[in-house]
């Protein structure tokens, strides 16, 4: 969450003046038990304190207008009050920005296997679909290219991002070698300044909570087909060797699915906190 400062203008009908302080704190309480909103201030008579209870009938972001609608309570006969005051919301970090998840392969395309029968499309949906609930807690809008075990064709992946001209793009994989011992986390990233960015956020973040070996941010030198047709910030991050026994051990738990997406979630957080 963000603090975000707002200037209000509230329009206020007076509905008492010169009360005793119980008669306007029960006036207030009635009022809003009815779903009203109203406010108490103080009056100094012949150095006596009396109170008016002033009902909120309108909230405004442009002072013409509060005064206009004073105006109109006005011309009915009713005592009415503008006040302007400076007001602090907390706003959710991501509102409004548009992410758009890739699990990678799917459907007939199972991606790479670990040793023990894990399916690297299957830890890839899993993983989104954690970063997707994360998001949405800060009311960023959020897609993914697919949501069940299904197919979609690799240029339909960052078509998706480019017509939503989302903020953030990010296919999300297992890697797999010839070989059990490869290891470690990389991001691969179109070669601009804005996706290198994005792919350092990621690999950092996987570092700090998965602590895995880190293999680095590495520009796209093969022509992905989901990075080079992405018109958006765009990366491709490998989250670990499902060939490798240790890591797609690591992978089979709950726990570890949930720190990469976490590392994801921060990753756009960051990322985004500057554009």
């Amino acid at each position: 969450m963000r603090d975000q400062r707002e200037i209000v203008f509230r329009v206020l009908v007076q509905l008492g003046a010169f009360l005793e302080k119980a008669r306007a704190e029960s006036l207030k309480q009635s009022l809003d038990a009815q779903g009203g909103l109203a406010y108490i201030r103080s009056v100094v008579v012949n150095n006596k304190t009396f109170y008016k209870v002033l009902q909120q009938v309108g909230s405004y972001s442009q002072e013409n207008n509060a005064n206009q609608h004073a105006e109109e309570l006005k011309r009915m006969g009713k005592l009415v009050f503008v006040e302007r005051e400076e007001i602090t919301r907390q706003v959710p970090e991501l509102k409004g920005k548009v992410i758009v998840l890739d699990p990678g392969h799917g459907g007939n395309d199972p991606g790479a296997s670990g040793p023990s029968g894990s399916r690297e499309k299957d830890i890839n949906l899993q993983v989104a679909l954690l970063v997707k609930k994360l998001l949405l807690q800060e009311e960023a809008s959020v897609r993914l290219t697919r949501e069940s075990d299904t197919y979609i064709g690799l240029s339909e992946r960052p078509a998706l991002a480019n017509s939503l001209q989302a903020q953030v793009f990010i296919s999300i994989h297992m890697n797999g070698a010839t070989v059990p011992q490869a290891h470690g986390t990389e991001v691969i990233y179109r070669q601009n300044p804005g996706c290198y960015k994005l792919a350092v956020v990621i690999q950092q973040h996987f570092r700090e909570l998965l602590g895995l070996t880190d293999r680095g941010s590495k520009p796209d030198s093969r022509g992905l087909a989901v990075l080079r047709r992405a018109k958006v910030p765009a990366a491709l991050v490998e989250m670990a060797f499902i060939t490798n026994p240790q890591e797609e051990a690591l992978f089979r738990s709950e726990a570890t699915k949930q720190k990469a997406a976490q590392a994801i979630y921060l990753a756009c957080l960051e990322f985004l906190k500057n554009h």
